[in-house]
């Protein structure tokens, strides 16, 4: 029906940083799937601790908003080949940088 691709796409930026969420507490040893206070590292309540990774996941994908050089670069390598011309290569890198921050900001809707 109306709207079911603007939920995928929103379902799937919310997998995004659930899957950072769990790659961070998988990193610092704590059981993302625990089942009570006393399986989670602090001691909290789990969904507050899900939570409290879900914070930190936001975080560091916000932090990445502002690409550097050497990612507008891979993008415009990797959006241009040999056939095309050198303008379409600038066109390219004029447009990385808004393209970027646009997909990290539906990311953190």
């Amino acid at each position: 029906g109306a709207g079911e691709p603007e939920w995928e796409g929103r379902k799937a930026m919310s997998e995004m940083i659930e899957r950072v969420a769990r790659a961070m507490a998988a990193k610092a040893y704590d059981d993302w799937d625990a089942p009570d206070s006393g399986c989670t590292l602090s001691g909290n309540d789990p969904d507050e601790m899900r939570e409290y990774y879900r914070d930190l996941a936001r975080a560091a994908i916000a932090a990445m908003r502002e690409p550097g050089d050497a990612v507008i670069d891979a993008i415009c390598m990797a959006s241009s080949s040999a056939e095309q011309p050198s303008k379409y290569f600038f066109d390219v890198g004029v447009h990385a940088r808004a393209e970027w921050q646009a997909a990290i900001d539906e990311i953190l809707k």
